[in-house]
């Protein structure tokens, strides 16, 4: 089966949205220009971005899953997609920190990788541990949230089946936001139980719904996915703060469903250079974001003779070039290395032939 190239597209439209947030608005008091570019369209915020990854993931899981015979092979290809990319990444970070002396998140330490690698939120190694683990990439919070997400979901899918789990992914993200109104209204300690459910990530789950629905009607084209799919967008939007905020989830929503329903929508998105782009975001998401604004930082500071406008652009570059050789040469050998040892052969090779949904939202 071949890819779908306008999935690969929509990967590239959501990646550009973070990048483009976290390069011109999200670190004012770095930024050499300042909040010069704070509230501009596009550049506000990098929720968005993160929305149609979401998106792309509930379709995508649920064509994984359909693929598996039980949850411990669908868990063990999950990590083998994911684990080798954030360790060669993790790699990068760590040897390059110190050279960049200007990250948000600080010089990166052995402990402030653990996380990224075991693919844990750091509040659960808090809980178990009771240390404090800090984290070398901000970014790397949607990742959790998508890694709980494939438990559970992934047992969801083995006990309901396909259709059942689209709707208690959608269940759970309603009743998240019931218990965080109901907490703010008559809690004594409001705060530790909204931080629990922003920890388990089922506030975003209506996202992973739509999702869900669409490849539910994708493949068995009945309207009844479709209706349920735009409830979940809409209901998704409604409780996002803000009117701008509401109706640029709309956008994303409508996007996404466009993306799937439309076949001029996908002739547009699935050709040139977005689907390449595609291909490899998941390297881009994982190194963006402390590099870009050191490098924008250490550029000026180097008297480089650009305009504000420009500065974040010869970072963006060096990290895509660096992303692609990531994507493209090395993970795909340390994955056949890593699948041989662990004895997971059949799991590499399905990986390889699989449409091109499997590397979730960032793959």
């Amino acid at each position: 089966m071949s890819r779908l190239r306008h999935i690969d597209g929509l990967r590239a439209i959501a990646t550009a949205l973070v990048v483009l947030f976290h390069g011109y608005s999200r670190w004012p008091e770095y930024f050499p220009y300042g909040d010069k570019y704070v509230g501009l369209p596009v550049l506000s915020s990098g929720k968005p971005g993160v929305e149609l990854f979401f998106m792309i993931s509930g379709f995508v899981i649920l064509m994984t899953l359909e693929k598996c015979t039980s949850f411990s092979i669908f868990i063990g290809k999950r990590w083998l997609r994911l684990f080798p990319a954030i360790l060669i990444c993790s790699a990068i970070i760590y040897v390059t920190g110190p050279l960049l002396w200007h990250r948000p998140a600080g010089t990166p330490t052995a402990a402030s990788l653990v996380p990224g690698l075991l693919l844990i939120d750091p509040y659960w190694l808090h809980v178990v541990t009771r240390l404090r683990w800090p984290l070398a990439e901000g970014a790397m919070w949607s990742l959790f949230v998508e890694v709980q997400f494939y438990f559970v979901f992934g047992i969801g899918y083995f006990v309901l089946g396909s259709v059942r789990v689209a709707v208690l992914t959608f269940a759970l993200f309603v009743a998240s936001h019931a218990v965080s109104l109901a907490n703010a209204a008559f809690s004594s300690n409001p705060g530790r139980i909204g931080d629990l459910v922003t920890v388990l990530g089922t506030e975003y789950y209506g996202w992973f719904a739509v999702g869900a629905c669409m490849y539910l009607f994708w493949k068995h084209g009945q309207h009844r996915y479709l209706i349920m799919a735009l409830i979940a967008g809409a209901a998704s939007s409604l409780v996002l703060s803000g009117e701008e905020a509401v109706l640029v989830g709309l956008s994303m929503t409508a996007l996404f469903v466009g993306a799937v329903t439309s076949a001029p929508l996908q002739a547009v998105i699935g050709r040139g250079i977005l689907p390449a782009l595609g291909l490899i975001t998941y390297p881009v998401y994982l190194l963006h974001e402390n590099m870009m604004v050191s490098l924008i930082i250490q550029e000026r500071e180097a008297g480089l003779p650009l305009s504000d406008a420009l500065l974040p652009l010869p970072p963006i570059a060096l990290i895509l070039g660096l992303s692609w050789m990531i994507a493209r040469v090395v993970e795909p050998r340390l994955r056949k290395a890593i699948a041989r040892l662990a004895g997971m052969r059949d799991a590499h090779r399905a990986l390889g032939t699989k449409p091109g949904l499997l590397p979730s939202h960032r793959g």
